[in-house]
This record gives C-alpha cells, structure tokens and sequence, in this order.
C-alpha cells in the first residue's frame, strides 16, 4: 500500500470494511467455526486498513466490537461443525472436483 490506493477504490475499501462492521456487530462470527482465533488478526487487520483511508472512527468502531469477541469464549461450543455456504467455480478443474466430491457422498451440492 506504500503507493496509495487507487482513485475511486477508498469507496469500495469502505464498503468492504463497514460489511465487516456487520459481521463483528451481531457477534455471528463467534458461532462461524471458520473464524475461530482469526478474529483477533481480522479486527486488527480491519483497523489498520481504516486508518490507512483515514477513518479512524471507523477503526475504532471494529476495535470495540473486536473487544467484545475476547468475553465470548462460552460460544465455541455452539459452533456449527459444519461449514455451508457457496462457491462459484473459477474454471472446469475446480467443478469437476466439486462433482467427484459429491459422488463421494461428501455434502456438496452442484447446480
């Protein structure tokens, strides 16, 4: 980032961050097994990166609500142990891939 960040691009860096705000806000990413202890690294990273654009309320906002994931440690076990969600396959490789696993029995869907 010692360049600067591109005209036009502080906005979309912006959005991005404040979907983060979001996600740290309902305190979902406690239950998401896929987070785990990289919410620490994620806030700090989050913050860094408002700053970097100049929007130190911003940081300050996903620092607080960083806070509260340290006091939240009786969530882990009501994680899921499963992940769902969706994945576009970039290329042919990938879907055939995805297609093997799904014979496999293993949970994936492929439309």
């Amino acid at each position: 980032m010692d360049a600067g960040v591109p005209a036009g691009d502080e906005d979309i860096l912006f959005l991005v961050l404040a979907h983060e705000v979001d996600d740290l806000a309902d305190g979902g990413l406690a239950f998401a097994p896929k987070y785990g202890q990289s919410i620490r690294s994620r806030v700090a990273a989050c913050a860094t990166l408002a700053r970097y654009l100049g929007r130190e309320n911003l940081a300050v906002t996903i620092e607080g609500y960083g806070a509260r994931y340290e006091t939240m440690a009786w969530a882990a076990p009501l994680q899921e142990t499963k992940l769902i969600g969706f994945q576009i396959t970039p290329n042919l490789r990938t879907y055939i891939k995805l297609r093997r696993h799904k014979l496999r029995g293993e949970s994936v869907e492929v439309l």
